[in-house]
C-alpha cells in the first residue's frame, strides 16, 4: 500500500482534516478517484485539485463496489479501535488480524505463510511482530482483515500486528510467491 500527501483535503462530512491518501498503487490520486474518510468513512471524489461530493452518476457507478465497500468497512474499524479506552496494561486481544497472503504486496524475510484465517480458511501472512503475539498468546484466533472487518461486533479487541521496521524489512514478492 502506497500513501502519498495530498493538499486542500478536508472532509466534506466531518471537516477533519485529511492531509494523505493510501492505495494499493504507486502513484497520487487522479481526478476521479474515491476517497473515503478516515474519520466518518463520508465517500467522495478527488477533482485533481479537491475532494467534492459524488454526483449522482458516480454514487451510481460506484454502488456495491467491493473496493469501496471494503474502504468503508476498513475506516469504520478504525474509529472501533481508536475509540477503544487507552490502557496501561493490555487486555489479551479476542484475535490477531493479519493481511491473507493474496493481498499481500511484500513479504518480509522472517514472514510465516503457513496459518491461514480460522474464519475463511484463507491463507495468511504472519510478521515477526505477530509472530510473537502468537507465540505470547497461545492459542489466539488469527483472522484475516476482510473477515475482521466484515463482522466486527463493537467489543471485539482484535489488534493488527506489524511495525514500520518490518514493512522496511520487506520486499516485493516474488512470481513464485505469488
Amino acid at each position: 500500500m502506497k500513501t502519498q500527501r495530498i493538499e486542500k483535503g478536508s472532509c466534506l462530512n466531518c471537516g477533519k482534516l485529511l492531509t494523505a491518501a493510501s492505495a494499493q498503487h504507486d502513484h497520487a490520486p487522479k481526478p476521479g478517484a474515491i476517497m473515503v474518510c478516515l474519520y466518518c468513512s463520508h465517500v467522495m471524489e478527488w477533482s485533481g485539485e479537491r475532494l467534492v461530493e459524488l454526483s449522482d452518476e458516480t454514487i451510481k457507478a460506484i454502488a456495491g463496489d467491493p473496493d469501496v465497500v471494503h474502504a468503508v468497512k476498513v475506516t469504520g474499524l478504525f474509529r472501533v479501535l481508536n475509540r477503544a479506552p487507552r490502557q496501561t496494561a493490555m487486555k489479551t486481544p479476542d484475535a490477531l488480524v493479519v493481511m491473507r497472503l493474496a493481498d499481500m504486496h511484500r513479504q518480509h524475510p522472517a514472514q510465516d505463510n503457513s496459518k491461514v484465517c480460522s474464519k475463511c480458511g484463507e491463507r495468511v501472512g504472519i510478521y515477526p511482530s505477530s509472530r510473537r503475539a502468537l507465540r505470547d498468546n497461545p492459542g489466539l484466533p488469527v483472522i484475516c482483515i476482510i473477515c475482521a472487518t466484515s463482522a466486527a461486533p463493537p467489543d471485539l479487541e482484535a489488534r493488527p500486528a506489524g511495525t514500520i521496521e518490518e514493512v522496511r524489512m520487506s520486499a516485493p514478492k516474488t512470481e513464485a510467491e505469488q
